[in-house]
């Protein structure tokens, strides 16, 4: 049984869960990279068929393509920076 399989078949309560902690499955997720003058910034979404949402669960920032490519694969790897919650609700990453 496949990763998504296995997420189509938790409540939606479970998949909000599972997607607010660091280890979440990478399968179906999509990478959204936008240029900017001083680098790139990468967002992170889960997949839509078991999580549709329009923000991103994460997002991350690169100065130039090099760097850009580390994090790709660093985030594939899940040695990205752990995200940490403010009291607010908003994300960020370390």
């Amino acid at each position: 049984m496949t990763v998504m399989n296995v997420l189509k078949t938790l409540s939606s309560r479970q998949i909000a869960e599972l997607y607010s902690t660091d280890e979440y499955p990478r399968e179906g997720c999509h990478l959204e990279v936008s240029v900017h003058a001083t680098g790139f910034s990468v967002a992170v979404f889960p997949p839509k068929d078991v999580f549709p949402t329009e923000q991103p669960i994460e997002v991350y920032g690169a100065s130039n393509p090099d760097e850009l490519q580390k994090l790709i694969n660093d985030w594939l790897s899940f040695k990205v920076g752990k995200r940490q919650f403010s009291d607010q609700g908003s994300c960020t990453t370390s």
